[in-house]
């Protein structure tokens, strides 16, 4: 993956962490295929902080979506900007 930078975030807890930010060069959501989508990875998890996982609000903007708690989902439908810029 090619390699954008890095950038310095702190956690709730207050502990800072550096992640990279690189580009995907293809990212599968069902039958839906994004390309060169821009994503950040934890260098490491911060100490004595759970690893964790997001979906950033530039991806999520794509779909029209419902989170089912119950039954720990996500539904996605691709709306009109599934295909914009990033």
């Amino acid at each position: 993956m090619k390699k954008l930078g890095t950038s310095t975030s702190k956690g709730s807890a207050g502990v800072p962490f550096t992640m990279q930010k690189v580009l995907l060069p293809k990212l599968k959501i069902g039958n839906y295929e994004l390309y060169q989508v821009p994503i950040h990875i934890n260098d490491i998890d911060p100490k004595g902080m759970e690893h964790q996982e997001n979906i950033g609000n530039k991806l999520l903007k794509r779909f029209n979506s419902v989170i089912d708690f119950k039954n720990h989902s996500i539904y996605l439908k691709p709306n009109r900007l599934i295909y914009s810029d990033m």
